[in-house]
């Protein structure tokens, strides 16, 4: 045997154990040894076709593998498999679907589904029409539309999601009720509002795709930069900032390119640091630069000072 038939081996044992298939497969037929490992060849397939029906994302990777394989077995469980994709993709598939006979379980299973599908079953013209009102007229969104969405994805895990996102949607809107002038807010109590939806919208965004976030974000970006741009002409500074400074996850998300400006003029011109996101505090403690040392330094000597910023002391001390 030869080196590089070694080389081959080895790699293909590698990608066997480590349960690579479609690399194993890939490099099978690269090489052109099909012949060489039928059994194997066999046992890889049903073992990605079993994954394949386990979970959705199992199946989505079949598709989006199945390509590397330029000469796959015609099996009927791969004919489907392939056939299910294309129904997935929008494509009538409807006589090919009903053309496979004697598929296993769960195969058959899949096929029915598909052959038995309807429109109405998934609302998506219901879903568009939702999201874009989201995009087009984030002013008329109201919790009820993210309650309306959740209520059309079934049990879908996304449902619990987009139910608590519309939960804090209410203070952002109060922004810009009607009144007479910013009286209208109370501040302590809408700023806590605020403060605690923030919180939980960044946790809320860890479980969303970033282009569904960009979406259902908008109504709360929107509510934020009518607030500011009405209220930055009148000289109200001292108003505006504590109000930017309790939502440092939405205020430095609307604000793109110019986060980093914001965060230090949070942390020099804020009475508390409670705002800022404290994954900046610890990256300008371990890194920052000289100007953002010093803003955060007298930032946390005056809140030593007045005896409210003790939890910030070995930040303080690591800094000086």
């Amino acid at each position: 045997m030869s080196k590089q038939e070694k080389r081959i081996r080895k790699e293909l044992e590698k990608h066997w154990r480590a349960g690579r298939y479609w690399e194993w497969l890939a490099l099978l037929e690269r090489e052109n040894l099909r012949r060489n490992y039928g059994r194997e060849e066999q046992e890889a397939w049903n073992n990605l076709i079993k994954r394949a029906y386990r979970m959705p994302a199992n199946l989505q990777d079949f598709w989006s593998r199945f390509p590397e394989i330029k000469n796959p077995p015609a099996t009927p469980e791969i004919q489907c498999l392939r056939i299910l994709g294309d129904f997935a993709a929008g494509r009538d598939v409807a006589d090919r679907l009903a053309s496979l006979k004697n598929l296993p379980f769960p195969a058959e299973a899949f096929r029915q589904m598909a052959l038995s599908w309807k429109e109405d079953l998934f609302p998506e013209k219901k879903i568009r029409g939702i999201l874009d009102t989201f995009i087009h007229h984030p002013e008329k969104v109201t919790a009820k539309y993210y309650a309306e969405l959740a209520g059309l994805l079934g049990e879908s895990p996304l449902a619990a999601s987009i139910v608590s996102m519309g939960g804090k949607l209410d203070p952002f809107r109060r922004l810009n009720r009607k009144g007479k002038g910013n009286k209208r807010i109370s501040p302590i109590r809408l700023v806590k509002e605020l403060n605690n939806a923030d919180f939980q919208l960044k946790g809320i965004s860890e479980t969303l795709f970033l282009p569904l976030q960009e979406i259902l974000f908008y109504p709360f970006l929107f509510q934020l930069a009518s607030f500011f741009q009405q209220n930055v002409d009148q000289n109200a500074r001292v108003f505006l900032l504590p109000v930017a400074s309790a939502i440092p996850f939405l205020f430095l998300r609307a604000a793109g390119d110019r986060r980093e400006d914001f965060q230090k003029y949070f942390l020099g011109a804020s009475r508390t640091l409670s705002g800022p996101d404290r994954s900046f505090l610890a990256r300008v403690s371990s890194q920052g630069s000289i100007e953002e040392k010093a803003s955060l330094l007298a930032r946390l000597r005056s809140l030593l000072q007045k005896e409210t910023g003790h939890q910030y002391l070995d930040p303080f001390r690591d800094l000086y």
